[in-house]
């Protein structure tokens, strides 16, 4: 079987995508022929090598440029199946005899405000799910098989009219690989982040933006300020984009004017101090409005860190009842409440972490795409 793997370029090095990019192709990689096509340069960054073709295109700047690099890719490979990793690639996509299949993640309706000022955030995040609605639509035109990373997006899917037989909800999988024991103690730990040897901490990973939910979580440790004052919340993740920046700087000035000295925005760290930071954490959080496959949440499970996460992506269908799931517009007084009351649980072994393994999710994939050229 030869596929073709059509991406965008939202693979940051260490950040979630490419971890997820990176063991999607190491592990279908193994069983089927791919040439993986993506407008990013990704000499740096970890995705492998070893079967592996990828060709950096402008990607956005022409869509029909775009369109007509791909046709001729596509005619000279001639792929049995073209997997997109992008909706917006598919919009490019030629008119070519190989069946398509285009994986989904989580895009709700975002209101263009919030009860935390953070400048044109809400309406810029507001403004793009609704032109991505719209994409999806448009897309859903040309009939391709849906690749959905939860049932919540098979139900999206399903509302606007796909047949369920052409949907399948197969998330990411976990690592197998144990967690080492961290470098650094706790006491040495606290010291390299100037945070007082009392303190509880409570984690957040992913990039520092809107659409994640950095201000939801800081909005809560104001609540939560005068009952836990020990408890210093760790926000880490990726702050390069110019969005990000921007964010960013709208949270320091909450933080400055509020005297918020529990708040950590670290931005994005080595991996030796962010699994120290794993490994000694308390409490992990997710606050985020959409996602596809978590991967900081997987990565939490890992290391057995008690889990507060809203219910978006594929969060309920990974932890059913193992983490506490909350509504995705929960508010920031049931947020405060919900840490302070899961302050105290111990760290624990999650059952998806053996459920969902890669090799599952591998044989999976697979068995998706010969029932979709079994039908073609």
């Amino acid at each position: 079987m030869r596929v073709v793997v059509v991406a965008r370029g939202a693979y940051k090095p260490r950040g979630g995508a490419e971890r997820a990019a990176w063991n999607f192709y190491r592990h279908v990689g193994k069983h089927v022929e791919t040439l993986v096509i993506t407008d990013q340069d990704t000499s740096g960054n970890q995705l492998p090598r070893t079967g592996i073709s990828q060709v950096p295109i402008g990607y956005l700047s022409n869509l029909v440029w775009f369109s007509t690099k791909l046709g001729r890719i596509t005619r000279k490979v001639k792929p049995d199946l073209i997997q997109i990793h992008s909706y917006t690639g598919f919009i490019a996509l030629p008119q070519i005899q190989a069946p398509t299949v285009v994986t989904f993640h989580d895009e709700p309706a975002t209101p263009p405000w919030d009860n935390v000022s953070v400048g044109l955030a809400p309406l810029l995040t507001a403004s793009l799910h609704r032109s991505e609605q719209f994409f999806r639509k448009l897309l859903l035109r040309k009939k391709p098989w849906v690749h959905a990373v939860s049932s919540t997006v098979k139900a999206q899917f399903e509302a606007l009219g796909v047949s369920s037989e052409r949907i399948a909800v197969i998330p990411s999988g976990f690592h197998s690989a144990e967690v080492h024991p961290p470098s650094m103690t706790r006491e040495e730990l606290l010291k390299e982040l100037g945070i007082p040897e009392s303190a509880v901490l409570v984690t957040s990973l992913g990039s520092i933006s809107f659409r994640k939910g950095a201000h939801r979580i800081l909005s809560a440790a104001m609540k939560m300020r005068t009952n836990d004052s020990d408890v210093h919340f760790v926000l880490v993740g990726s702050t390069r984009l110019i969005l990000e920046r921007a964010y960013v700087t709208s949270l320091n000035k909450i933080i400055t004017s509020n005297r918020l000295h529990n708040i950590h925005l670290l931005g994005q760290v080595s991996s030796n101090l962010l699994h120290n930071i794993m490994c000694h954490t308390n409490l992990f959080i997710s606050a985020s409005l959409s996602e596809a496959c978590n991967q900081a949440l997987m990565e939490a499970a890992s290391y057995g860190i008690p889990i507060i996460c809203t219910d978006v992506g594929s969060a309920r269908d990974l932890f059913r009842s193992e983490a506490t799931i909350l509504d995705r517009n929960v508010s920031s007084e049931t947020l405060a409440r919900v840490i302070s009351e899961s302050l105290a649980l111990d760290k624990k072994s999650y059952t998806c972490t053996k459920e969902w393994t890669w090799s599952r999710v591998t044989d999976e994939i697979i068995a998706f795409y010969e029932r979709i050229l079994s039908e073609h």
